[in-house]
């Protein structure tokens, strides 16, 4: 998006109208002041774009005066029209209105209502905010709030209206509409445009060159999605709009399925996530999520991933040390093997990507692909001690600290020893593992006692 002036002319009369706006100034003053600096202008001065922001913010500004002249009650007991009417003085945080902040929870266990749900906590003049009000009655408030979702009257919610960001942006009505219409249902209908646009307030609009295409998607995806479920329950709708939503966002929509009881349509859901050709990184979520309900579809794919890919994917790998069967383990060892094999001499890339992988596991499984691992001594790196200074440190002293750790026997390794005693431990357990180690910990020894974890 290109930066554009706002220092002189119109371009400085925007910028003083949303400063204004959002202090709290009466509309009808402001708007004056701006028909004035527009009657002055000329387009040989001011930028098209410029210009027509100035335009449209007046438009606005003026219908919100209209509503504010209608006198409509902010008592206790305002009916939901009154509400929405009063929607032009929302001041909620930014953050609540387009789920940015607020200690945003793990994707794989966000719920959209969580950040409207901290309000009743918060200052007493955002819980009287008529649109956390709405929020609060929940979803007979829907079909008023749709009804304002191609509403652009002014709020008062203003993003970057100081002198350090060059783009205002000012929150309407439909904006707000939208933002409590997710808060209400956990229906997701813009997280491209919070991930694309946080500076911009994610779906708010941007005075200045504003994305009309993107904001029509939002619009009809949330028209479309009433249309088809307004007689729906929660759980029927919010199936719905996960069936028909873009793949990237499904997977917060999915876990909210689980919230509700809704475990094995969750699980549906999430299989056809995986399956689906999409971005890697949702496809892994989805593996992740699929592996912790106890789901162990997921892994026969990921056999195949990490099998065909030199190196293999980190968070692939991961998934595997974490959730992996024997067959699982089973390649690892192989893979590793045939690495250190294939480059005896210089650094082994899939084999240190899996014990990089492997030196967070907790599955005993893995002891004999780490003993295999202990080959790999090339420098990985440096790491830090704790008097300060850095070491080297290869693959094998990953292995030989993580295999300490599963087994329980103590084989004098220490991660801030020097270099030839941190050889001589990993020395120690090549002779464990040939001596009685193999028996204990192989692969072949059977699986069945170590599957959850160290033992």
């Amino acid at each position: 998006m290109r930066a554009t002036d706002l220092s002189s002319g119109v371009g400085a009369a925007i910028r003083r109208a949303t400063e204004r706006i959002n202090a709290g100034e009466a509309r009808g003053a402001i708007a004056d002041d701006l028909a004035t600096a527009l009657q002055g202008s000329t387009a040989r001065d001011n930028e098209p774009e410029v210009l027509a922001a100035a335009r449209d913010l007046l438009r606005d500004l003026r219908a919100a005066v209209e509503i504010e002249h209608q006198g409509k009650s902010r008592a206790a007991d305002a009916s939901l029209d009154d509400l929405t009417a009063a929607l032009i003085d929302c001041k909620l945080p930014i953050d609540v209105l387009t789920g940015t902040g607020r200690g945003a929870p793990d994707p794989l266990t966000h719920k959209f209502t969580g950040y409207w749900q901290q309000l009743t906590v918060s200052a007493e003049h955002e819980q009287m905010d008529p649109a956390f009000r709405l929020f609060k009655r929940g979803r007979e408030a829907l079909p008023v709030l749709v009804d304002l979702i191609d509403d652009t009257v002014t709020t008062r919610v203003v993003l970057g209206a100081g002198k350090e960001v060059l783009i205002p942006t000012l929150a309407r009505r439909q904006d707000v509409a939208i933002s409590i219409i997710e808060a209400i249902t956990n229906c997701s209908f813009n997280r491209r445009m919070r991930a694309a646009g946080n500076m911009y307030g994610g779906p708010l609009t941007p005075l200045i060159a504003m994305d009309e295409a993107s904001r029509g998607q939002i619009i009809a995806a949330v028209r479309e999605w009433w249309m088809n479920t307004q007689t729906l329950a929660p759980a029927e709708a919010l199936a719905w709009r996960i069936d028909h939503a873009p793949v990237e966002e499904r997977l917060e929509m999915i876990n909210v399925l689980v919230n509700m009881g809704e475990r094995e349509r969750a699980i549906g859901n999430l299989r056809t996530l995986f399956e689906e050709a999409g971005p890697p990184h949702i496809r892994s979520l989805a593996a992740q999520a699929l592996l912790q309900m106890g789901d162990d579809r997921p892994l026969v794919r990921l056999r195949e991933l990490v099998a065909r890919e030199s190196p293999p994917d980190t968070t692939v790998l991961g998934l595997l040390a974490q959730h992996g069967r024997r067959e699982e383990f089973e390649l690892l060892l192989k893979l590793t093997a045939e690495d250190l094999e294939a480059h005896p001499n210089d650094r082994a890339a899939t084999a240190e990507a899996i014990l990089s992988a492997l030196s967070q596991a907790n599955n005993v499984m893995a002891v004999p692909v780490l003993v295999e691992g202990l080959r790999c001594t090339s420098n990985a790196g440096f790491r830090s001690m704790v008097n300060g200074a850095t070491q080297s440190f290869s693959s094998a002293d990953l292995a030989a600290e993580r295999i300490q750790i599963l087994t329980g026997i103590d084989f004098g390794y220490r991660a801030d020893g020097q270099p030839a005693a941190r050889s001589a431990a990993q020395q120690r357990i090549r002779e464990w593992w040939q001596s009685e180690g193999r028996g204990q910990f192989s692969l072949s020894a059977g699986d069945a006692r170590r599957r959850g974890g160290i033992r």
